[in-house]
């Protein structure tokens, strides 16, 4: 699929040329563009938009130092050392992920009998430091309801349906009334919005149950989404990252810091769950995680798991 096509579309142009027909040579830039067009259309929007802004900055880097018209094949392990050196000033998270991504690149190529080897393998990963966003405290739970509850309906809906269901913000977005089972109190998240492309159910508790009366979803159609740009239930989903930006926007008023945020919801759910006593095992399947030991590794990143002995039994200096 790679070889029988004489011209193609630059996707890497600026804007104002971005439809302009270039005549295949077979560089580099072609067969970045020739495997974006293949792969773009299984991704979700986010991942897309991910992906093809990682391409085009390999793409500019090709271009800076004149390696976008050499053939693939030409393209070294010691070119990809430079091209990771020329990302210094990012993260060591984000130049992981243009490994990662340019790996898989040259792996498609591998499959296809293109090339023999990958110029990123061998590549060491560089030690990451991620610092997880923090749970709420309960005095600090009462002061977000405050400042949400009476000003945002639909936001404090979506602060709920995280917290009760551990729906991502990515997923909420998505949900529409038909997925909500207020009968037999479960929640659809179906393939096509799900992260892990399956279709789960997870279960409401009476709390979120009596919350979602409230919000009057039974006055509403099928196919209109929870969460509209009309503040209520409508045809017309929220943006991406709008219940996420409105969050921050109560947490900076309030004063809180970046280690805290809208995902912070779904940790203190979980924290306070296994704190009142549900199994981990009810809890991985809220959570739809595909096993208990990865539930028992969220748990303890998120400060869940407790040494009793050490807490109670500890002898007194």
């Amino acid at each position: 699929p790679f070889l029988n096509i004489e011209t193609y579309t630059d996707n890497f142009l600026p804007h104002k040329q971005k439809d302009k027909e270039k005549k295949t040579d077979y560089s580099i830039r072609y067969y970045l563009n020739k495997y974006l067009a293949i792969r773009a259309p299984r991704l979700r929007s986010k991942t897309k938009d991910t992906y093809t802004s990682k391409l085009r900055i390999f793409s500019n880097y090709l271009s800076e130092f004149k390696l976008d018209k050499i053939p693939l094949y030409k393209f070294s392990h010691d070119n990809a050392k430079e091209f990771l050196n020329y990302l210094t000033k990012k993260s060591p998270t984000t130049i992981n992920e243009y490994v990662r991504t340019l790996k898989s690149f040259f792996n498609d190529f591998i499959k296809n009998d293109l090339l023999i080897k990958n110029p990123f393998d061998n590549i060491p990963k560089i030690p990451e430091l991620r610092e997880g966003k923090l749970p709420f405290s309960r005095f600090q739970i009462e002061k977000i309801k405050q400042e949400i509850k009476g000003e945002n309906e639909m936001l404090w809906v979506a602060v709920n349906m995280l917290y009760y269901c551990f729906i991502r913000p990515g997923e909420l977005r998505g949900l529409k009334i038909s997925d909500i089972d207020l009968d037999n109190t479960k929640i659809r998240i179906g393939a096509d919005i799900s992260k892990n492309k399956k279709t789960q159910f997870v279960t409401i508790p009476t709390q979120l149950v009596e919350i979602l009366i409230e919000y009057k979803i039974y006055n509403f159609q099928p196919g209109d989404f929870l969460f509209s740009k009309s503040g209520t239930p409508g045809q017309v989903q929220v943006s991406r990252d709008y219940l996420s930006k409105t969050h921050k926007k109560s947490l900076d008023r309030l004063g809180f810091d970046s280690t805290y945020s809208f995902y912070s919801w779904k940790h203190t759910g979980a924290l306070n769950a296994w704190r009142a006593g549900i199994s981990i095992k009810d809890i991985k399947e809220q959570m739809r995680h595909h096993s208990l030991d990865m539930t028992d590794i969220y748990l303890k990143s998120i400060g869940a798991i407790e040494c009793l002995d050490i807490k109670n039994r500890f002898p007194v200096l």
